[in-house]
């Protein structure tokens, strides 16, 4: 019996590709396609570098992203036909693009991993999708899209011999106030914990603020493959949601496949089927930070194999597949 065919069209940002390639690979059914639509033209010889150098002096125009565009159509142009085609992060492909691969496919589908009020241009085109998923309920109510949420793809077994407590990874943006805040308390109270914040080489003169010693600036992204080997050794993740972010981030479900305790910021987490007060704390960050040292030290309480399963990458990728067949 013959395969279906998906593609599968993201950029490669942190690794997200990667991983959601893989879950495709592994459990969708399908005979598996990717193309990476971001990936950077590369000159041919040094006179078509010099070329692109004097036209972005003298004419304004970046010949190396016309030809990557140019590329990336004459490879969607000799795609044949796909069962399914999903896309991330649909706003970096163009329209002509867009409808060639609408012609290639009669399941064309978009996956937000960002809401719209983030990044506004994913509005442009949205309409030539059979469907968007997208993991903000307040997007997905009103543009209907369809709630989808993010998920976990490592298991592991409860780890008891954590050298720290608290433990988190992220990128140098606003938040980094709420690291600060939250970094300081640690120290305060004698809470052991580690951070590591990815900022690039060249940002660093933006930073204006004094970090606890436990917070450590990186220079190198963690994939998102790897990413969760950096909380193996600690008890409880801290997950500080994006201003406005209404959807859950990855990190409440890495903390269900890691079998770790969570301190978040983020209140929507109260309304999921696998909040449990003994693992996951709901912090207000527009008040003082007061997280009772019970917290800290009561154990990981498993959460119930059904409700753990749901959110595995496997049923992830389930639900994209059965909505279209």
């Amino acid at each position: 019996m013959t395969k279906p065919k998906l593609l599968f069209i993201s950029p490669n940002y942190y690794g997200f590709n990667e991983v959601v390639l893989e879950g495709f690979i592994n459990y969708s059914g399908c005979e598996v396609q990717h193309i990476v639509s971001n990936e950077k033209y590369i000159y041919e010889n040094f006179g078509e570098k010099a070329g692109n150098f004097f036209a972005k002096i003298f004419l304004g125009k970046n010949l190396k992203s016309e030809k990557a565009v140019k590329k990336l159509t004459s490879t969607i142009n000799a795609l044949e036909q796909f069962d399914y085609i999903v896309i991330n992060r649909h706003d970096l492909l163009t329209k002509d693009q867009m409808l060639i691969l609408k012609s290639k496919t009669k399941n064309l589908l978009s996956l937000l991993w960002d809401s719209l009020e983030k990044i506004p241009q994913l509005e442009n085109n949205i309409d030539l999708f059979n469907k968007v998923y997208s993991f903000d309920g307040v997007d997905a109510e009103q543009h209907g899209f369809v709630k989808i949420n993010n998920f976990y793809f490592i298991k592991k077994a409860v780890n008891n011999l954590n050298t720290f407590k608290v433990s988190y990874l992220g990128t140098y943006d606003k938040r980094i106030k709420q690291v600060i805040k939250f970094f300081t308390f640690f120290k305060e109270q004698e809470i052991s914990s580690k951070a590591k914040i990815y900022i690039y080489h060249s940002e660093l003169y933006k930073v204006k603020e004094v970090l606890p010693a436990t917070v450590q600036f990186i220079h190198d992204i963690i994939p998102f493959s790897e990413a969760y080997k950096f909380y193996e050794d600690s008890k409880i993740i801290l997950d500080l949601a994006h201003e406005n972010q209404r959807g859950l981030s990855f990190r409440p479900y890495e903390a269900i496949g890691l079998k770790k305790k969570l301190i978040t910021n983020n209140s929507e987490i109260m309304k999921y089927d696998f909040y449990d007060p003994q693992n996951i704390f709901v912090v207000d960050t527009g008040k003082e930070i007061n997280i009772p040292v019970e917290f800290f030290e009561s154990d990981y309480k498993e959460v119930e194999q059904s409700i753990a399963d749901k959110y595995y990458i496997k049923n992830w990728v389930a639900k994209i597949i059965q909505d279209n067949e």
